[in-house]
């Protein structure tokens, strides 16, 4: 049974796209404590066990629970929708710590299922809660500095990426094309004076979005699931895997031989490294040829339609299109 969004005009209006890097730092939690909710994370796990050996990170890891204990809900005062396109950790981190305490009360009732019963060491959000919460983003603080922070760029740009894909997508095709590209379980259909947004579950729970809108937020740790937030204060957000992100850390450079046959050494290369969105020096690096060369490549592919483009500042990235996406899983 599904649980259904209801949409009016109104709320198809107002749907956002955004990206939050306090969502993967939390989420990226999960993925830390159990591989086996993310193996293609597999090299960052590696990396950010060793990173966090002087940290105790035993308040984290219980207020965000285990799925298999939990189902699949974090307090939502731990990951605020997003309230700008493209926000910054440490001002996500502030709306963390500025958090009112009936918020966070109500979220801990959600995850434990009654205040009476909180673990020890969350006890002090319900008897002191600023300092809890102070004790809380300085530790996650700490957490991003020693496993995030220096990937961000990677995964800013993945992520990046994908907001702009589903953009384009809502702008030509409308709401339609949006939904039914976003997620294998999700349906999008009109029904008499509204829009429905069906999500396939065990359970059926309507979700009434009166106005408020939508926020649609990609993430490289969520995995292969979709999740949400509706309750009030919280502007109604949708969590969806971001395209890509199962190769964010392995992108090969070395294209199937049948890839190569299609396209040429050169183009199937190139096409290959761009799992996660990159800029001609750095694929020209990784490839080890001459940026003129990957120039070149890179005008055969878009003429193709299998490379889009995008500018950041002084930068123009390049990434798979939706076309390239299709063609590379025959070859996988």
């Amino acid at each position: 049974m599904p649980i259904v969004y209801h949409f009016s005009e109104t709320d198809l209006g107002k749907i956002r796209f955004a990206f939050s890097p306090i969502w993967e730092c939390v989420s990226s939690l999960r993925v830390l404590r159990d591989p086996a909710m993310g193996a293609m994370h597999l090299p960052w796990i590696k990396e950010a066990r060793a990173n966090t050996k002087h940290l105790d990170l035993e308040l984290l890891f219980t207020l965000v629970r285990d799925p298999k204990d939990a189902g699949n809900y974090i307090p939502d005062f731990l990951t605020p929708p997003p309230s700008t396109p493209f926000p910054d950790f440490k001002s996500e981190l502030t709306m963390v710590r500025n958090t009112p305490s009936d918020i966070v009360q109500h979220d801990l009732a959600v995850n434990y299922h009654d205040l009476q019963t909180l673990p020890k060491n969350v006890q002090l959000f319900v008897q002191q809660p600023q300092v809890a919460l102070e004790q809380l983003t300085d530790l996650l603080e700490q957490y991003w500095e020693s496993c995030l922070a220096m990937h961000w760029e990677r995964l800013r740009l993945l992520l990046e990426a994908d907001v702009m894909l589903r953009a384009r997508q809502l702008a030509l095709g409308g709401s339609s094309e949006l939904f039914n590209n976003l997620y294998s379980t999700l349906t999008f259909r009109k029904h008499k004076q509204e829009y429905l947004l069906e999500q396939e579950k065990h359970f059926t729970q309507h979700r009434y979005l009166n106005g408020r809108g939508f926020v649609l937020v990609p993430s490289a740790f969520l995995g292969a699931k979709i999740m949400s937030m509706h309750d009030i204060p919280w502007q109604p957000t949708m969590i969806y895997p971001a395209r890509g992100n199962a190769n964010l850390w392995n992108a090969s450079t070395e294209p199937s031989h049948a890839l190569e046959a299609l396209l040429g050494d050169g183009c199937a290369r190139v096409l290959e490294a761009l799992h996660v969105p990159t800029g001609t020096i750095e694929l020209a690096k990784r490839l080890a040829v001459a940026p003129g060369n990957v120039s070149h490549h890179l005008k055969r592919l878009t003429r193709a339609g299998l490379v889009e483009s995008h500018r950041q500042g002084r930068i123009v990235y390049y990434r798979h299109s939706n076309r390239a996406e299709r063609m590379l899983a025959l070859y996988e």
